[in-house]
């Protein structure tokens, strides 16, 4: 079950699986009764291949490093964020706090970042193959994608 949480205007929190969604315009309070209705829905996930996925996760992490991950965490950890705060302990920034604390090396941490990461692409795999109405589709075939989208946009 879906935990309410204090959303800032313009929010979206997904808790437990579950999109909560709140935005407040002026006095007037939208919340998740105003969008569509779920019947109006549909999901469709991307099988892709677990090997491909595993080397794309092990590049973004790299990438994220390359781009400035480790001076960013530096940097608010300068502003006063530190360590126990729920987004320090977000994949990539929790890795990176023993890095600037001078406790581990880059490379220990780029490791068990790229680790962490393939266990929580793995968990969320597993949770999307628990959705019985999930339509499973082959990224290699945008056509097939496209189809199935506009397919579905016209029953609508």
């Amino acid at each position: 079950m879906a935990e309410r949480r204090g959303l800032d205007t313009g929010h979206a929190v997904v808790v437990a699986g579950e999109v909560v969604v709140e935005v407040r315009i002026g006095r007037r309070h939208i919340g998740p009764e105003d969008f569509l209705d779920l019947a109006d829905s549909g999901l469709l996930a991307l099988d892709v291949d677990r090997e491909a996925l595993a080397a794309r996760i092990d590049a973004r992490c790299a990438a994220m490093i390359e781009a400035g991950l480790l001076q960013e965490v530096r940097d608010l950890q300068e502003r006063g964020y530190g360590p126990e705060l729920r987004p320090m302990k977000a994949i990539g920034y929790r890795h990176m706090l023993p890095v600037v604390a001078g406790s581990d090396t880059l490379a220990n941490a780029l490791e068990a970042m790229r680790r962490d990461t393939r266990r929580f692409a793995r968990r969320q795999r597993t949770w999307l193959r628990a959705v019985p109405d999930a339509i499973w589709m082959d990224p290699r075939e945008p056509s097939e994608i496209h189809k199935r989208v506009e397919s579905f946009l016209d029953r609508v």
